[in-house]
């Protein structure tokens, strides 16, 4: 009986009951090698942001990522003078346009720049922060009217 019970204690440990005699690791997958043209993997930070004239009004300073992990603002600081009177306001990721011209990147934003200096500032300490967002979401699909019932 008495060896009966050692058996059943000696299953129960090396299934992981009673402890992880026999624990298992999985290996890590390797990771596969892409190879992506300089241009496309330039960092953001430090990147100047135009207006609609291709004026430049200021620098990407910082990313704020929402809780799915996507980027949901960028925070752009505006050059004051000379130094003085620099501002930092966060800009809705929506708002902003990439693309690419002479191998750089160039982000231009969709929004009234007087307006956008208007905004209150970007505060790093604050747990939530104001984000200049478009007024109005691009438009969508038609959609067709609901069907009257008989």
């Amino acid at each position: 009986m008495l060896c009966l019970e050692a058996a059943a204690f000696f299953l129960a440990a090396t299934l992981g009951c009673g402890g992880n005699v026999l624990a298992q690791t999985t290996k890590p997958e390797s990771p596969k090698l892409e190879k992506v043209q300089k241009t496309h993997a330039e960092s953001l930070l430090g990147q100047p942001v135009l207006d609609a004239k291709r004026q430049t009004i200021g620098h990407v300073v910082d990313v704020l990522i929402d809780t799915e992990g996507k980027p949901h603002a960028a925070v752009i600081e505006f050059a004051g003078f000379l130094g003085v009177g620099d501002r930092k306001v966060a800009v809705a990721w929506k708002a902003l346009h990439f693309g690419l011209e002479d191998d750089r990147i160039v982000i231009s934003v969709a929004l009234d720049v007087a307006a956008l200096r208007a905004m209150p500032e970007y505060d790093t300490s604050a747990k939530s922060v104001p984000v200049a967002a478009p007024a109005h979401a691009a438009p969508g699909p038609a959609k067709s009217p609901p069907a009257k019932s008989p």
